[in-house]
């Protein structure tokens, strides 16, 4: 591995490496100045030291009883050094003194320290001793007839200089391994800057030669750089930044989005994002456009820049809107088509109803007819004229049963074909409820009393308004018991006209489909009597078309009760009538 990286880093190791040679060598060099200065400093302290030494005992032994005075004492602690030795010698050789316990009789140095007494023959300083415990030594005259002795061992008399000297050549040879790894870094270094100025000379290239416009945006929105596809895009000179930045070339009502997006990003939320807007032209129109956009961070984390890549989708986004034009004119005619179905599923019904009721209910009565005539023409002359007025009340009360069934008819078609309209004109109330009780029997309106005000007027269409009344008190009188009540009163700026029954009323369940189509109640009476349940369909629709209401009300203590609401004469109209 290291050979690889030797071999691919070689033209970046020459100068780092011959760097570091001549700075080890200066370090070696340094190291073997600073051991040979510090060992003459810690000799030169120590002779010092000694000579120091020399004078207090010079004085200590001519101012007292001599050499036998406390010297052993003072000696002792003369050298701090561990292991040193001081001995005070007479002029024949023998110690009168010594830092080391005496005896009490005089002994010749050679037999206390016969390795110093061998060094110190035609020598006043030097080394003596085993290499392990080599000692160093240095005499000192002491007035005439003394002469002091020093020893130190070697170890100790160097020891702070080997100690500094040992931390310092500990320290250049972390520094040589710091300084080796330094030139592998240096030539790493060296070899990264290479490539990073190769990588950027291809990103370069690659930016300004892609096909896709390369926008670089500062995080605070400024933009930094464009490439040639960009300018061709939206016809700006090539490599030019347009001078407002986004603002200039970004549609107003994409901004909010892009800027939502782009501060995901720098919150951390996002990498980055793509969206579709809508950039300017130079020439004033719209260019839609897919934006990529990446936000780069530095290795602290921190925004640096977004590389965003634009793609013009506009041919894209033409055949969407085709297509999207495409399918809302399919669904356009799905819905045309669905409706027209319905409708004429509904058409299909309404004929189907129809016949139903024509074959039912308008059959029969024609039947009737048609056997009372028979019977009347074969019987005539053996009939008296009661038989004869009785059976002609049947067919004329027949016939007016279908008189009413046609009108139903006839307006049921009118409001199946959107052509039912009201031609209003001012009423008196009275007068058409006195017109819609004149068809019934004599023996139906005594069961029937009027309660209104003679001046009340209504605004609606006569044939119409009296249909309703007609067929309200109708289904009063076939679905009700008597007494029918029929009231007309003034409420604010319209007139309600009620009519209520003392019938078992409407069974709770059917009086949501009251006014439904064909509608007809399963229980109650309503399944004993003959009926098309057209009759309050007719009137509601009426009712809509002379812009009033009818809505049921159940009647107290028993019964039903409908409420006709119409809009009453103006006064101005009321005056010019």
């Amino acid at each position: 591995m290291l050979n690889r990286f030797v071999r691919s880093e070689w033209r970046h190791l020459v100068l780092p490496l011959a760097v570091w040679f001549v700075l080890c060598a200066l370090g070696t060099w340094g190291v073997i100045w600073v051991e040979q200065r510090g060992e003459r400093e810690m000799r030169d302290r120590f002779d010092g030291r000694v000579a120091l030494t020399a004078d207090a005992v010079a004085e200590l032994a001519t101012s007292g009883d001599g050499p036998t005075s406390p010297l052993g004492g003072y000696l002792r602690h003369a050298i701090s050094i561990s292991r040193s030795q001081v001995f005070l010698l007479n002029s024949d050789g023998t110690l009168a003194g010594s830092s080391d316990e005496m005896p009490a009789w005089s002994l010749p140095l050679a037999s206390h320290d016969p390795l110093l007494a061998e060094a110190m023959n035609g020598a006043t300083t030097g080394f003596y001793g085993p290499v392990e415990d080599e000692r160093y030594f240095i005499v000192q005259p002491v007035g005439q007839r003394w002469r002091l002795v020093a020893s130190v061992p070697v170890d100790g008399l160097y020891g702070p200089i080997l100690d500094a000297n040992a931390v310092l050549q500990s320290t250049a040879g972390g520094l040589a391994v710091l300084s080796l790894l330094a030139v592998f870094t240096a030539a790493r270094s060296a070899r990264n800057r290479a490539a990073l100025r190769a990588s950027e000379a291809e990103f370069r290239g690659l930016f300004d030669n892609s096909m896709l416009g390369m926008v670089v945006t500062r995080p605070d929105g400024e933009i930094e750089r464009v490439n040639h596809a960009f300018g061709t895009l939206l016809g700006h000179p090539p490599e030019t930044a347009p001078e407002g930045g986004w603002a200039e070339i970004l549609h107003p009502d994409d901004a909010p989005g892009l800027s939502a997006l782009a501060a995901r990003a720098l919150a951390n939320e996002i990498p980055g994002f793509t969206a579709t807007v809508r950039l300017r032209h130079t020439a004033g129109r719209l260019v839609p456009v897919e934006v990529t956009s990446t936000l780069i961070r530095d290795e602290l984390g921190e925004p640096v820049h977004f590389s965003t890549q634009l793609l013009d989708v506009s041919e894209r986004t033409r055949r969407q809107e085709e297509q999207r034009a495409y399918r809302e004119e399919l669904a356009a005619r799905a819905r045309d088509l669905q409706s027209a179905n319905a409708g004429l599923q509904a058409a299909n019904q309404r004929v189907a109803d129809m016949v139903a009721m024509l074959t039912h209910d308008v059959r029969q009565p024609i039947a009737t007819i048609a056997g009372y005539c028979e019977l009347l023409t074969e019987m005539w002359d053996d009939t008296d004229d009661r038989a004869k007025r009785r059976d002609v009340d049947r067919i004329a009360a027949t016939a007016a049963s279908m008189s009413g069934y046609v009108e139903e008819i006839l307006t049921l078609t009118q409001v199946d074909a959107d052509t039912l309209f009201a031609r209003p004109a001012p009423l008196t109330v009275s007068d058409v409820i006195t017109e819609a009780l004149a068809h019934l029997t004599a023996a139906e309106r005594a069961g029937v009393s009027v309660t209104l005000d003679e001046q009340l007027r209504v605004f609606a269409d006569p044939r119409q308004l009296h249909q309703m009344l007609v067929n309200l008190i109708g289904n009063g009188l076939k679905y009700g018991e008597p007494p029918l009540a029929v009231r007309a009163r003034a409420v604010g700026g319209s007139v309600e006209i009620e009519v209520s029954d003392s019938g078992e009323g409407v069974p709770e369940d059917f009086v949501p489909h009251l006014f439904d189509r064909f509608a007809r109640a399963s229980s109650g009476v309503a399944p004993t009597k003959k009926g098309t349940g057209l009759g309050l369909y007719i009137v509601r629709q009426l009712a809509l078309a002379n812009d009033g209401v009818v809505e049921y009300r159940p009647h107290r203590p028993s019964g039903a009760s409908f409420v006709l609401t119409l809009p009453t004469v103006k006064a101005e109209l009321h005056a010019a009538v």
